[in-house]
């Protein structure tokens, strides 16, 4: 009878604690094999295991060692409360919206401050415990248990439910490069469908879709100090080049257009980082800011005065804590960049120069909250160019032109050509960004000393708000003082497990903006430009976007004596690698 009973409670222990061990071992295998996106792991409904507070105090001790903000209240892997002052110790783990997890990518607890190390937890989930606790746990539960062969059946069981569960890691998987080089190849493809859905008063504007970029480089570091890089976009700004030879009308048509094309090199005395060759003039914070990173498909109406890129050299450096960057350069006047090359004695000249100074920038969140505050200027000195229709007649000449924020049609406010001996541009940049909300604005004053007439002062503006739904920040590169990649905390994927389908919903941005342009002083005319956009981030190399663009025209070229209103909706896919 002893015996019978004795089995019999052995029995019953053995089937509670299997079942507990079960919970907290499905619990934690899905936690730990969903480290990713990309596995795709459901959770089935929250569960809490008890365990004596006695098993928990070493575990305990290693939490206060690596989560010191932990027991101070701030939420690191674990919920508010994860420290009982019971006897008995509960873990819960709570499901996603879409019944997965992501823990690869950690977020900012809303209580992160500025300052302070930020606090961790997964994005669109509750804060669940430390995977290294969690394991321990489970440990201690398995270990009360006395018979040997359970243990080894419960043990298989959790492993068994590990594989069945696990799907693939592919976060961290790059695109594919080639291995042991110093190379570095990419490129960037970009897809845009332009759509009038307004534009009665603006002639009639075609509809068009294109590739808006296609571009391959090739870049490298080598020999300590020097870096380079090469790239082509076979998309031209302009596919040809028309001239008058001999009385005929001929047409040069170009298969590509040069982009960057340097050699650098780093930590020269008082230089800094030297660059030379083909590349963006130090000036302006939207310019200067890569076209993959812009917060819209294009930049605002105030880039028409910024030089782009130009052949000649400039020096990079900052101060040892960043907080302050400059450049200085001087260039060849408008390079040729289809037909690369400037057949002319008089090659023209552009002397750039710009300070950035961060007076905020938040370190241990690495950019989440800072200001940016920078100011540029600009000499142009134009080539000298012959008059083709007055033989021995010679001019510099300048044409500032701007469409709607799109990248065809009709222009909305121009200049038409001037004889510009000279001319200067300055520019003021301001940024504030607070966590996932960011602003960014600049004023640009461009004066055009012209050689018949008085003088001209244009006048260029913008100033638009970002807001990530998702909770990820704009990034900043410190080294040149612009904005970069944003990095999604989790991507967009879509797998199937054994509880059906899980998704990565990628990262989420909403922005507005004003851009203005003044040519009144010139001839009278000026340019707005509203823009909603919203953008979706697939992951950090592809993404989504949507603009709504009304532009208003004043005196322009298509309505001189009026005003003209239209509406445009552009979206674009953008891949980079």
């Amino acid at each position: 009878m002893t015996q019978k009973l004795g089995l019999g409670l052995s029995l019953i222990l053995s089937i509670l604690t299997t079942s507990i061990v079960d919970i907290h071992a499905q619990n934690y295998a899905e936690i730990h094999a969903s480290r990713a996106p990309g596995y795709g792991v459901s959770v089935a409904s929250s569960e809490d295991v008890s365990v004596p507070a006695s098993t928990i105090q070493p575990r305990l001790q290693y939490m206060q060692t690596q989560y010191p903000d932990t027991i101070e209240g701030e939420q690191i892997y674990a919920s508010r409360d994860v420290f009982k002052s019971s006897e008995s110790f509960d873990v819960t783990f709570t499901p996603s919206a879409n019944n997965c997890y992501s823990r690869k990518n950690a977020n900012l607890s809303p209580n992160a401050l500025p300052g302070k190390a930020p606090a961790l937890r997964s994005p669109g989930v509750s804060p669940v415990m430390d995977p290294l606790l969690v394991q321990q746990l489970s440990e201690d539960v398995l270990n009360q248990v006395p018979d040997r062969q359970t243990r080894q059946l419960i043990e298989r069981d959790r492993q068994n439910e590990l594989l069945s569960q696990r799907g693939v890691d592919t976060t961290d998987e790059k695109w594919i490069t080639v291995k042991n080089s110093r190379i570095t190849w990419g490129g960037r493809i970009f897809t845009d469908w332009i759509n009038w859905a307004n534009d009665a008063q603006l002639g009639n504007q075609p509809n068009y879709v294109e590739f808006r970029q296609l571009r391959l480089f090739a870049a490298g570091e080598g020999y300590g100090v020097y870096d380079f890089k090469l790239e082509f976009d076979f998309v031209p700004e302009e596919a040809s080049e028309t001239q008058i030879i001999d009385n005929q009308v001929q047409s040069t048509t170009f298969g590509f257009e040069l982009k960057d094309a340097y050699v650098g090199i780093r930590d020269l005395p008082l230089l800094g980082y030297l660059r030379i060759g083909h590349f963006k003039v130090p000036f302006g914070l939207e310019e200067l800011t890569s076209a993959e990173d812009i917060t819209f498909l294009e930049r605002s109406l105030p880039i028409v005065f910024a030089p782009r890129r130009e052949l000649g050299l400039a020096a990079y450096n900052q101060t040892w804590n960043q907080n302050l960057t400059w450049a200085y350069g001087i260039f060849f006047y408008d390079f040729d960049e289809t037909a690369m090359v400037v057949l002319d004695d008089n090659q023209g000249l552009r002397a750039a120069s710009r300070v950035v100074w961060t007076p905020y920038y938040d370190e241990a969140s690495e950019g989440r909250y800072l200001l940016h505050t920078g100011v540029g200027y600009v000499y142009s000195r134009p080539r000298l160019v012959d008059d083709p229709d007055l033989p021995g007649v010679s001019s510099r000449l300048v044409r500032l032109r701007s469409r709607p924020e799109i990248h065809r049609g009709s222009f909305l406010i121009d200049t038409d050509d001037l004889d510009v001996p000279q001319y200067n541009t300055f520019d003021a940049e301001l940024a504030w960004v607070h966590g996932s909300l960011s602003i960014q604005s600049e004023l640009t004053w461009t004066g055009l000393e012209q050689a018949i007439g008085s003088n001209s002062d244009l006048y260029g503006v913008y100033v638009y708000l970002s807001y990530f739904l998702t909770g990820e920040h704009r990034r900043y590169d410190r080294r040149f003082g612009n904005f970069d990649r944003v990095i999604p905390y989790e991507n967009f994927w879509m797998v199937r497990s054994p509880h059906g389908t899980c998704a990565g919903r990628g990262a989420w941005e909403a922005a507005v903006r004003w851009s203005f342009l003044d040519f009144a002083n010139l001839n009278g005319q000026q340019l707005q430009d509203l823009t909603v956009g919203l953008n979706w981030y697939w992951n950090p190399n592809t993404r989504m976007m949507i603009n709504w663009i009304h532009p208003f025209a004043h005196q322009g070229p298509i309505n001189p004596l009026g005003d003209a209103e239209g509406d445009v909706l552009a979206m674009r896919l953008q891949v980079d690698f």
